[in-house]
């Protein structure tokens, strides 16, 4: 009996697999909502983890000094951030459920501006400023991310469509992220020098709003 029952296991997995799949991507909201994730993490594996190197080469900050003050400012937002939108979340979804996706299309929208603007910035502390406020922006509009997800996909469907999510989010956002912000760094730099890192981040951060619009 124990035996029929892994053979009925292994025979049913495959099929309900495929069904759960199907089933998710039939609906238009889960396939954006994907698309704008693997987005969003595209920027965050791929501009976000150069800002360290920009501030030194541009800024001519210490190393040191970049990790110190650029590690405190962005601990801070990403653990504010989050609480911050998670709080928001509850509270306003229970008011209108559309403020799931509306929040984090907020968020993208708000942040794009204030990291152009502090890759624009002429000093080290203008810069730390408004990286703080961008980053609480950003991880503000996570929580609302996978709370609409959860509710667009269901219950039933809940561990696939995480899976689904995360399986594009590293394949295309960390496979591709670092290497398309490096390409446009190393292409701009044979041009510009030091700064051209400036020009490939500001085109990157321009992703942010395609993301809110999806």
């Amino acid at each position: 009996t124990r035996s029929g029952s892994v053979t009925g296991v292994q025979t049913c997995a495959l099929p309900i697999f495929g069904a759960t799949f199907r089933a998710l991507i039939s609906k238009r909201a889960f396939v954006y909502l994907v698309i704008a994730m693997v987005i969003y993490f595209l920027v965050a594996y791929g501009a976000l983890v150069f800002l360290p190197s920009y501030m030194v080469r541009v800024l001519k900050v210490p190393l040191a000094e970049v990790g110190s003050a650029y590690g405190a400012v962005s601990a801070a937002s990403t653990i504010i951030g989050n609480v911050l939108g998670g709080f928001l979340t509850d509270r306003l979804s229970k008011r209108n459920l559309t403020w799931l996706g509306w929040l984090p299309a907020v968020g993208l929208v708000v942040c794009w501006p204030l990291y152009e603007a502090m890759l624009l910035a002429p000093t080290f502390a203008m810069a730390l400023t408004f990286a703080g406020i961008a980053g609480l922006a950003l991880n503000a509009a996570v929580p609302a991310m996978f709370t609409c997800l959860h509710a667009i996909c269901g219950s039933a469907r809940r561990a696939m469509a995480v899976a689904v999510v995360f399986f594009f989010a590293n394949l295309i956002g960390l496979g591709l992220g670092p290497v398309i912000a490096g390409a446009l760094s190393d292409a701009f730099s044979a041009v510009h020098g030091p700064v051209g890192i400036r020009y490939a981040l500001l085109l990157v951060m321009i992703l942010l709003l395609p993301c809110a619009l999806l």
